[in-house]
């Protein structure tokens, strides 16, 4: 059987796709995902971020940003049809693969305290089958991610209670550690944007 991760490989001549080289290295998919992945755990652990206006800011210009990129190019993993999304550009695609990834690996790399043995494959954490799950599952993630960071979930909540709470902490958490290969650069420009944001949470003793 086709593992989830097999269809995001384009088909044909789009089989390889070039490397993303992108605009703004912060707007990277895995760059975003970490810099989210931190704001909710310090959410979560009842911490009180400084300059919350910037946090938000950084939801609706980073994190939205990305999420609405993931959507618009939702085609290229359900519909083959080059002529479906050959205007896309190469971060829409980009994306929409790297969320799709995530959720394909989220029951395998997800853990919890209550599941020694794990998440199932079938069960609250399966990635999307069909392009309707994938939007669905999308938009999950964007409504859990501020009712989280608006405080909606208490510190230290059990979040196997809350499945679409877990979905998005989730989501954020298993991307957040997915191995990635840097080039040397892209490695500078990484650590340029951590100190960037360390500057914005200075004022809590953390380590990014």
């Amino acid at each position: 059987m086709t593992s989830p991760e097999r269809k995001i490989i384009p088909l044909g001549d789009q089989e390889f796709q070039p490397v993303i080289k992108y605009k703004d290295f912060a707007k990277s998919p895995a760059m975003i995902v970490k810099q989210t992945c931190l704001l909710i755990d310090l959410s979560l652990q009842g911490v009180t971020i400084p300059k919350s206006d910037m946090m938000k800011d950084y939801l609706q210009d980073y994190t939205l940003f990305y999420l609405r990129k993931a959507e618009k190019g939702v085609d290229t993993i359900y519909d083959r049809k080059e002529a479906v999304f050959k205007d896309l550009d190469l971060e829409t695609k980009e994306a929409a693969h790297h969320a799709f990834i995530i959720f394909a690996h989220l029951p395998d790399n997800m853990t919890s305290r209550f599941l020694p043995n794990g998440f199932s494959r079938r069960g609250m954490l399966k990635a999307p089958v069909t392009k309707d799950e994938f939007l669905s599952k999308i938009e999950e993630i964007k409504i859990g991610l501020w009712q989280i960071l608006d405080g909606k979930m208490q510190p230290q909540t059990t979040l196997e209670a809350y499945p679409r709470f877990l979905r998005t902490y989730g989501f954020f958490k298993v991307g957040s550690n997915l191995p990635m290969k840097m080039s040397e650069d892209e490695k500078k420009k990484e650590q340029i944007e951590r100190e960037k944001f360390e500057d914005i949470l200075k004022d809590i003793k953390i380590s990014l």
